[in-house]
């Protein structure tokens, strides 16, 4: 990362270039802090949790990610296969 402490002072500057300096500093800070800060925090929701909040349980998630499991490895019972359907809560 570079360096943010410029090569120059305020007072190496004339006076009137010193104000239009001051100026764009004022300016340009800002915006650079606010570019460079850290985005805030979001909080990661996991599919188990979006679920869960939508009234599924966990013991019927784990059901149905068996089930899941087992069709792509190319064993156990299909979809269609009576008894395989989850059940309501």
């Amino acid at each position: 990362m570079l360096d943010p402490t410029p090569p120059y002072r305020v007072p190496d500057f004339c006076p009137d270039c010193r104000e239009k300096f001051l100026a764009v500093v004022g300016w340009i800070a800002p915006a650079l802090e606010s570019t460079l800060s850290p985005a805030p925090h979001e909080p990661i929701t996991t599919p188990e949790e979006t679920l869960r909040r939508a009234g599924i349980s966990s013991e019927r998630q784990a059901v149905y990610q068996r089930r899941m499991s087992s069709l792509l490895a190319g064993g156990g019972e299909g979809p269609t296969t009576p008894g395989s359907r989850l059940k309501s809560n």
